[in-house]
């Protein structure tokens, strides 16, 4: 038997891989490996789910906690690992019946001491062959050598061939008692086994939107960032617009040079033949289109990289707008996973608005409101959306809205707490500027 044995019971450490029972020590070799005595090669490098055990006579498992440890990559263990397992036993809920009894379990979705949580773990009860099962195969077949012994067999009693009235009801009230109590563990283990697959889902959907809201995020950067560049092209290219705008009068300036040039030059005749009058022509001109062509060339090439930013833009927008829709369809597909099996267990999602309270959703509505609750609130108030919009802001900063010049009145009026009793030009004024109350607005 185990030397921390405890009340006759004895405790031990089991390790799994991947849902799979892999190894199996006394606690007090796992507590000489957390004191760095010994080292574990099999888990250098990973971090293991495990579960310490509590065994009472008989080879039955009394309770469990199932927990998490580190190992570095020479399988000694974190040496800051400190989880309070006695105490963590201790706090334990009630668990699935193995067939002797419930047992006293604690894991993440089952542990009243919410700051360890994050160091446990949810054992896979809708598996046939889950955890618990492999902890009872493997402590009835005592590889760890632990000194109990089977318990004793269970004798077939005589049955009495004729019982009296009073014995009949007897036995009526026992297997009533009995059948309420096995009912009673059956509801306890769905209860366990729903709630470990509740929390697991929502890890899952937590991470899928965090990796969601990164991917958004990364995309707006970089959207922002090329709208930058965009806007810098633009103004780049507006300078280089200018600049030919300048360039153009430049040439004119010089066409008329050249041509009151030419002109002195035929007045004096005497000073030079026609044909070097219009090779100086035809030299001015070839200069002046040569400036003008590479202004051409630069402008075009300003207008090639404006059109690649545009497109570019395009791109990130049609990203945005695909992520946008993939956050929808995980909303559906949680709609049509977890949604379902909340309502047939009877779990009735809530949601609040201003004006229309508390008000439950209906699994096929999840969707919808997680995309515009405004718009789900508006409709439950009978309104529309632009509507409960005006009573929303009335119903923020009840103040006077008539307009005095650029600004508003702001003077304080009575909140109207009630959406549809909320009239545009009445509700939102104060009594100098009150006007005669308008139709609702449907």
């Amino acid at each position: 038997m185990s030397s921390n044995q405890s009340n006759n019971c004895a405790d031990a450490v089991f390790f799994f891989d991947r849902g799979t029972l892999q190894q199996q020590m006394l606690l007090v070799e796992f507590e000489a490996a957390l004191d760095g005595v010994v080292t574990m090669p099999d888990c250098a490098g990973r971090t293991v789910d495990a579960t310490f055990v509590r065994i009472r006579p008989g080879l039955r498992i009394e309770g469990a906690v199932f927990f998490r440890i580190d190992f570095d990559a020479d399988g000694v263990a974190d040496p800051r690992w400190n989880l309070p397992l006695e105490q963590l036993y201790q706090s334990g809920a009630v668990g699935p019946d193995m067939g002797q009894g419930p047992v006293r379990i604690c894991c993440r979705s089952r542990c009243s001491l919410a700051w360890y949580r994050a160091e446990l773990w949810d054992p896979d009860f809708s598996r046939s062959t889950h955890e618990l099962v492999q902890l009872a195969r493997a402590v009835r077949e005592n590889r760890l050598g632990l000194g109990f012994s089977s318990g004793p067999g269970v004798a077939d009693g005589a049955i009495r061939a004729h019982f009296d009235a009073e014995e009949r009801a007897q036995m009526r009230s026992e297997l009533d008692e009995k059948y309420r109590a096995q009912a009673a563990r059956v509801i306890r283990d769905q209860k366990l086994a729903f709630e470990a697959l509740q929390s697991r889902q929502k890890e899952e959907v937590g991470r899928l939107r965090k990796q969601h809201r990164d991917e958004v995020e990364d995309l707006e950067q970089q959207l922002d960032s090329h709208q930058e560049a965009l806007q810098q092209e633009m103004t780049s290219n507006q300078q280089l617009k200018e600049k030919l705008r300048q360039q153009a009068v430049e040439i004119k300036r010089l066409n008329a040079e050249l041509e009151a040039h030419l002109e002195s030059i035929e007045v004096l005749e005497s000073e030079g033949s026609p044909a070097t009058r219009e090779r100086m022509r035809l030299e001015a001109q070839a200069a002046v289109q040569t400036e003008l062509s590479t202004a051409l060339e630069a402008l075009n090439m300003r207008e090639m990289e404006l059109a690649y930013a545009r497109e570019h833009r395009e791109r990130l927008e049609a990203r945005l707008r695909t992520l946008e829709q993939s956050q929808v369809r995980a909303a559906m597909e949680v709609e049509a996973g977890l949604l379902p099996a909340l309502r047939d267990k009877g779990i009735a999602l809530m949601a609040y608005q201003p004006g229309a309270g508390h008000f439950s959703l209906e699994p096929e509505e999840v969707a919808e409101y997680l995309q515009d609750p405004t718009r789900v609130a508006a409709a439950r108030c009978g309104l529309s959306v632009q509507r409960y919009q005006q009573w929303l802001d009335h119903h923020e900063d009840p103040c006077c809205q008539a307009q005095i010049g650029d600004s508003v009145c702001a003077m304080p009026v009575p909140r109207v707490d009630v959406p549809a009793q909320f009239d545009v030009g009445f509700s939102d004024r104060c009594l100098a500027h009150q006007s005669t109350p308008i139709a609702k607005l449907a």
